[in-house]
């Protein structure tokens, strides 16, 4: 078993964003959407509560013994690692909860709220596995709150290296990257139904009532973005395809943050890693996950030894205390990003728990096993 030696820089840094600050004086939104948009949490009307079909509790179905073994056996061994991700995962609830109270009157705050309900739902799922001893699904849900921690960093504080609760976040800054990252999406979407009405990647013909259906969409959503988001649609360019001549592509070349670099040096994630100074995490658990996310080696599934093979069990625990210290800090993080953000009285809460579950986080061992990476 090895340490790595990346986990005690980040807990430095989440206790540097995390230290006792004042709160300061944020200015009230002037921007509108029309219509803005009312504050409501709902199920979607095809969930059912256990009442609407009879039932008392979840059905018994076939789950591995094993599984239940080590998932038992991992949170009776490491009480505190678990009570930290709970306080953190109901900490990022009541923040998300109290960030939607208000109207959502301008495209910094849509996105923002939205950005942060990814992480918060993501950490849910990652918890939950954790529970299950379901460790390696865990890495794919840790990858995906690592780029979105990059994401909403820079969302809520640009390309600063370094931030803390003092570091002044500009609303109109927000504004304009908030403005990419939803236009850059947005093209995304037309991009795939002109790819389909193309034939991309299948000969299958389109009925004609769809097609008529998705090139109305394609038109209504291009002429919106070009109304609304001149700036934003002027500095990505035509849409890459129908032009006279030319090849059509079905993807713009410009991801939404490279626009607030100079010269456009940031064009990848992992670059974006590099401007942020995550580039060891980046390396170390977010490039070596992708062999999980793409099928790629037999590293993470097989160990290879001079007298065979040895098969890992599907619900290995191993790797348990570095996921979760990295998840934890991680979303710690994005949840002093939505506070300075989006709402500034949830601090005292948000000191409160880091304080609370830093020295629960600490205990953990965060060695990882040979093949990890």
């Amino acid at each position: 078993m090895r340490s790595l030696g990346g986990d005690r820089v980040l807990r430095e840094s989440v206790g540097r964003v995390l230290r006792t600050a004042q709160l300061e004086e944020v200015p009230q939104c002037t921007l509108d959407l029309r219509p803005a948009l009312r504050p409501a949490f709902r199920l979607m009307p095809n969930v059912m509560q256990p009442a609407d079909r009879g039932m008392t509790a979840p059905p018994t179905r076939w789950h591995s013994q094993d599984g239940r073994d080590n998932a038992l056996a991992l949170q009776v061994n490491n009480p505190g690692a678990f009570d930290a991700l709970a306080e953190i995962d109901a900490l990022g609830h009541r923040i998300l909860t109290k960030t939607f109270e208000d109207v959502v009157a301008s495209m910094e705050r849509l996105v923002g709220i939205a950005m942060l309900r990814r992480a918060v739902t993501l950490f849910v799922g990652f918890r939950h596995l954790l529970e299950a001893s379901s460790i390696e699904p865990a890495k794919l849900v840790a990858r995906a709150l690592f780029e979105t921690t990059l994401a909403f960093r820079y969302l809520v504080h640009g390309g600063r290296r370094k931030v803390d609760l003092f570091t002044p976040s500009s609303r109109n800054m927000r504004e304009t990257r908030a403005k990419y990252y939803y236009v850059a999406a947005e093209r995304g979407k037309i991009y795939g139904r002109r790819g389909l009405l193309d034939g991309r990647g299948s000969r299958r013909k389109i009925p004609r009532k769809l097609r008529r259906q998705l090139e109305r969409e394609i038109d209504k959503e291009a002429t919106r973005l070009r109304r609304d988001f001149p700036s934003q649609w002027k500095t990505f360019g035509p849409l890459r395809f129908g032009i006279p001549g030319k090849k059509s592509f079905y993807f713009d070349t410009r991801n939404w943050y490279e626009f607030g670099f100079r010269s456009g040096s940031v064009k990848s994630v992992r670059a974006l890693a590099v401007r942020l100074g995550w580039v060891r995490e980046y390396e170390l658990l977010y490039t070596s996950f992708s062999g999980i996310m793409h099928p790629r080696g037999i590293s993470h599934d097989i160990k290879v030894m001079d007298a065979g093979a040895e098969v890992f069990h599907p619900y290995m625990a191993e790797a348990f205390g570095i996921l979760g210290v990295f998840a934890g800090n991680w979303q710690l993080l994005i949840l002093a990003a939505a506070t300075k953000a989006y709402s500034p009285e949830s601090l005292p809460d948000v000191q409160g728990i880091a304080a609370k579950v830093g020295p629960l986080l600490d205990a953990v061992d965060t060695s990882f096993p040979e093949g990890f990476i």
